[in-house]
């Protein structure tokens, strides 16, 4: 919805529209994407817009459901691992109090696309089913699971609560708690994240291993 409410913003100051690469998962179990076709102008000045649901393909991995999970999970918990933590010192940086406003500003959308298109992945692939992917990591492993999915959102929900509403609107004054804030995140979920990735190759591993 945040998607598709930017879209129609744009498309009603005649600017360009940002890519419908957006998914989301129906409640039939299939995904799909909002296509934003159609923008009409009345001469009372109201407008209409008209909006496809388009359905996409299928990506999940072909295979035993268990395992295909487990590499999904692996897949994804890469993703974030080379995008954020694999260098580091460098991801520190882009978020400093040394950058110019305008990287700074470059560095915060970035981060929000970046965030946006790993979980929309995630959810094309099937890893927002949290139960099944209980399921695929075993019920002695339960817990643990479930804490991944709730701390990751309780920090993104923290760091959420001290962004601007649009960082156009970022202040100076509230610049350094913006740092903060997302450092912050990062910080706790490069940690989540490498214990994830750690139970993920050992899961799967002990998985083929059964199989063999």
């Amino acid at each position: 919805m945040g998607r598709l409410e930017s879209n129609i913003r744009l498309a009603a100051a005649l600017k360009t529209t940002q890519p419908d690469d957006v998914t989301f998962r129906g409640s039939d179990g299939r995904i799909y994407r909002s296509v934003l076709t159609r923008h009409k102008l009345y001469k009372n000045g109201k407008r209409r817009f008209y909006v496809l649901l388009v359905e996409t393909f299928d990506r999940r991995f072909v295979g035993d459901p268990e395992t295909s999970l487990l590499l999904t999970a692996l897949m994804l918990a890469s993703r974030w691992f080379f995008t954020f933590f694999e260098r580091w010192d460098e991801t520190l940086k882009q978020f400093g109090s040394s950058r110019p406003d305008e990287e700074f500003l470059d560095a915060c959308k970035q981060l929000e696309y970046n965030m946006e298109w790993i979980e929309n992945e995630g959810v094309e692939l099937g890893a927002d089913n949290l139960n099944a992917m209980v399921h695929a990591f075993g019920d002695q492993q339960k817990a643990r699971v479930e804490r991944f999915y709730s701390d990751y959102y309780t920090a993104k929900d923290e760091m959420k609560s001290r962004l601007p509403e649009t960082f156009e609107k970022l202040s100076p004054e509230k610049r350094p708690e913006v740092e903060g804030a997302i450092i912050k995140f990062l910080t706790a979920v490069r940690a989540q994240n490498a214990e994830f990735l750690k139970l993920c190759v050992r899961t799967y591993a002990q998985k083929r291993d059964a199989d063999e």
